[in-house]
């Protein structure tokens, strides 16, 4: 391999590894933001789960309490490089839930 050809495989990798760490950045802090919005006000939360009509009272209760922090802990773990990988699982599968529960309103 030459030289030019090199420098631009190396440039481009730096491009990508820059854009990913803007949507790892982007997507963080949506979900942080997500996150400390629904644990501000848990029964206003609590009433937009209750609304989808999908879980029972009980299960709608627990999703009010727990996910919010889930939310916090999957963004922040977003923003490190050590537990990006599974962030991106858990964060991932929560969009994929989020996604399900407006179709199926």
């Amino acid at each position: 391999m030459d030289r030019k050809s090199q420098a631009r495989t190396i440039g481009s990798t730096y491009l990508l590894g820059t854009a990913a760490s803007c949507v790892r950045l982007a997507i963080a802090s949506m979900f942080i933001a997500s996150g400390v919005i629904h644990a501000a006000n848990p029964f206003v939360f609590y009433s937009h789960v209750l609304d989808y009509d999908i879980v029972p009272v009980f299960v709608a209760k627990a999703v009010a309490i727990t996910l919010p922090y889930i939310e916090c802990l999957a963004g922040c773990a977003l923003l490190s490089r050590r537990y990006a990988r599974p962030a991106s699982i858990i964060t991932a599968s929560l969009s994929l839930v989020f996604v399900v529960c407006q179709l199926a309103v």
